[in-house]
């Protein structure tokens, strides 16, 4: 028998816990301190000297000193300074230091919680330690972390916008400033540099914009956060600011600027079409008047955007027939006929091709359930998708300032809890209980100049929890800088739409008071203003223009439906019951009854999907989770209370969330260089495997060439094999596809669109 193990021996829980204390921090504590408590400014020489923690020769010490002001001036504290008879004199406010009560409600503090989840994604983002930052500061306005079961996972859309451009949206979107950025229009092409006068940040369907004035077009430009780099706002007033709406004279909302910015680029339609069978099921959904008739139903669809219905309607056919109207019905057998072409690069025989896609139906694709929709990407035309950022370094991190920010919101947090104890702290925080004591301890050796006792920060702690008793003016975490604030207003923006429809207006009350902090740091009397406080000439207003292209409801994907789908859904996240539902696949086109063990929500490129494992019928869990889209499930039902097991914990990978990558068959082939935006909306990768280096022969041979026009070149990419999915988008896309490489994929395109094709003939014998 083995005795128990005695205190600190190897495998004990006792072991010593790593904390740090970055040198320099007491002293920004004792500077700060000093210059809160001033009676009236201090001179250069009187800090140096009275300050604990500056040592040495005058001059080093003044050296000293204006690095621990330009550690402040990157938290956003800024000392006041006056000079006086060839002196400088410094003081510090309060409220030039801490962040001001934002009075935050329980509703308000809940959703500004599910928000920050995205600081503990694990995601290489140079967005979540901004992020991460601000929920430490706002854990002392009493922001607590949220169980992740009772909140949706999102998966940011912007993971490589780095801290300086964030700033500089936000600079230049509250102060009227002119911005510049370099702009990716797809994924491998050179970047072009675009000057914007900026109307509005806001997030659409999960995907995050900024819309403006662009100066080069002459017109409203909406572009994806996602395709910017290195962002500047530039020393120059707007000057086409953002229109109003001429009914009230007051702003158009943001969101509402950006869905006009997307929707002009978008023709609606509405079209007739004929279902011959039970096919088709994803245009079906959407058909209403429907009738029968000898041939099958016929049913209204639309309006929709009209390159997804022709797209459509091709890969479905001939399980679904567009019969009007004519022009709709031409761009369809364009498209027929130009996969068909595509299989003539290589025939095979209806065995193999039947074998091959049988095959890849039956072969448990690891995409069965996550595929995405390729209806849903924006055409290449967009003003949606105006590029890919580049890596654009941050600044070197101050550590000093970084410890100084952090341990003040530890103190804020004990001021806003009294008697809190340790283990709730480091919940809160996401610090471990020992660095939190050891940095209370460094912190009550900090105070007033003379350090006496009675001078110094005191800060009662027991075994479990501490109290703090003076603070020396120490009253509240740093304020939030424009990065931070940006990074919670971009998290806002991404989960409004999962978030349940009671908690949207507290996400709108939220967004408002960081949009007012934001804008309490113009300051200076003549910084630019935006919106409201433009005079009549400064301001648009609505043109006929900005009314044709207003936002239309999704017939898509009714939002009532969604909805009230989350709303069984979170409950049974929070009550643990089994989700019972009809579900459409996609990959299949077909229905079936799934019973879910529901693991999370998560938000994926605007659309809420829920993580869920299936149960087969002898009552046996799948152990591996997949991503069952919310919109695709009907008839839910929930179990018993208890009814399903416990959550499995699971991280969002927000390059790959749908785990494409461990697809076991996979599709080769070419995609034009004009349509390589594809890979932005696609589980598209360039093929790095390719012999040519995924440049054709032909591509580098025109590259040297003037007269080469760049639709003639083409790249090799890959995809997942899902089956019949895979070849209705080949179809769907057959005008920017150059050629098929995997053996057997053309053949089994050219029938799919062979089959489609007669229909169409037989039906529109005089069309070509």
């Amino acid at each position: 028998m083995v005795g128990p193990r005695k205190p600190g021996s190897a495998g004990s829980r006792n072991r010593p816990v790593k904390v740090t204390w970055q040198q320099g921090a007491s002293r920004l504590f004792n500077l700060v301190i000093g210059l809160l408590n001033a009676p009236s400014p201090r001179p250069t020489a009187w800090v140096v000297e009275n300050i604990e923690g500056y040592s040495g020769q005058l001059k080093s010490r003044e050296r000293v000193f204006h690095r621990d002001r330009e550690s402040l001036r990157q938290l956003g504290i800024q000392l006041s300074h006056e000079s006086r008879e060839g002196q400088d004199y410094w003081l510090l406010r309060p409220e030039q230091v801490f962040l001001p009560d934002l009075d935050l409600s329980e509703t308000e503090l809940q959703v500004l919680a599910t928000a920050t989840q995205w600081a503990r994604q694990p995601v290489d983002s140079a967005m979540a330690g901004p992020t991460a930052q601000a929920q430490l500061k706002l854990a002392g306005a009493g922001l607590s972390r949220v169980d992740d079961a009772a909140v949706v996972q999102p998966v940011p859309d912007m993971v490589e916008l780095d801290p300086r451009s964030v700033d500089a949206i936000f600079r230049a979107t509250q102060r009227g400033l002119r911005m510049t950025f370099w702009y990716y229009p797809a994924y491998l092409v050179e970047p072009e540099q675009r000057t914007l006068d900026p109307w509005a940040v806001a997030g659409v369907e999960g995907r995050l914009y900024v819309t403006g004035f662009d100066v080069d077009r002459g017109a409203q430009r909406t572009f994806r956060l996602a395709r910017l780099s290195d962002v500047r706002a530039e020393a120059q007033f707007v000057e086409h600011p953002a229109p109003t709406d001429p009914a009230t004279g007051q702003p158009v909302p943001a969101g509402e600027l950006i869905r006009r910015g997307l929707e002009g680029h978008q023709t609606k339609v509405t079209a007739s079409v004929l279902f011959t069978g039970e096919g088709a099921i994803e245009i079906q959904d959407m058909a209403h008047e429907l009738r029968d008739t000898p041939d099958g139903r016929v049913g209204t669809v639309g309006p929709v955007d009209r390159d997804w219905l022709v797209q459509t309607a091709a890969s479905y056919a001939p399980d679904a027939v567009l019969l009007e109207p004519p022009q709709l019905v031409v761009e369809v057998l364009d498209l027929l006929q130009r996969a068909q072409q595509l299989g003539a690069q290589e025939r095979i025989s209806a065995t193999q091709a039947t074998a091959a896609h049988a095959e890849t139906l039956d072969g448990g694709s690891a995409v069965d359930e996550q595929e995405p929709d390729f209806a849903e990407a924006d055409a290449p035309g967009q003003a949606v998708d105006e590029d890919e950022p580049t890596d654009v370094q941050a600044p070197p991190v101050n550590l000093v300032a970084q410890q100084f920010a952090q341990t003040l919101s530890v103190l804020a947090w004990f001021q806003a809890h009294p008697r809190g104890s340790f283990m709730r702290a480091s919940r809160d925080l996401g610090l471990s209980v020992a660095q939190i004591q050891h940095e209370l301890k460094q912190l009550s050796m900090c105070g007033l100049p003379g350090y006496y006792p009675g001078s110094l920060v005191e800060i009662a702690m027991n075994r479990t929890t501490a109290e703090a008793q003076f603070t020396a003016g120490l009253d509240g975490p740093v304020r939030l800088s424009t990065v931070e604030a940006g990074a919670l207003l971009l998290n806002l923006e991404a989960v409004r739409d999962a978030v349940p429809a009671e908690q949207r207006e507290a996400v709108d009350s939220v967004t408002e008071k960081l949009r007012g902090l934001l804008e309490g740091k113009q300051g200076a009397a003549n910084q630019p203003s935006t919106g409201t406080d433009a005079g009549p000439s400064q301001v648009g207003t609505i043109t006929p223009e900005h009314q044709e292209t207003a936002a239309q409801p999704r017939t898509k994907s009714p939002e009532n439906t969604v909805e009230s789908t989350l709303d069984l859904l979170r409950t049974a996240l929070a009550e643990r019951c089994v989700v019972d539902c009809e579900y459409l696949t996609l990959s299949r086109d077909q229905r079936s009854s799934r019973r879910l063990v529901p693991d999370a929500i998560r938000m994926i490129a605007g659309n809420a999907y829920l993580l869920a494992r299936s149960i087969d019928d002898a009552g046996v869990v799948d152990e591996t989770p997949k991503n069952f889209r919310v919109s695709r499930m009907s008839e839910v039902t929930l179990g018993e209370t208890g009814s399903a097991p416990a959550r499995l914990a699971s991280d969002v990978d927000a390059t790959d969330p749908f785990d494409f990558g461990t697809a076991s068959d996979w599709a080769h082939f070419r995609l034009k260089n004009s349509s390589l935006w594809m890979l932005e909306y696609f589980p598209l990768w360039q093929d790095a495997d390719a012999g040519d280096g995924g440049v054709s022969e032909d591509a580098r041979t025109e590259a040297t060439s003037v007269t080469t026009s760049p639709e003639s070149r083409s790249t090799a990419v890959t995809m997942p094999d899902t089956g019949a999915w895979l070849e209705r988008f080949l179809i769907a896309h057959a005008g920017q596809v150059a050629e098929l490489s995997t053996p057997g994929l053309a053949g089994r395109v050219a029938r799919r669109a062979e089959a489609g094709l007669g229909v169409y003939r037989d039906r529109f014998p005089d069309v070509s």
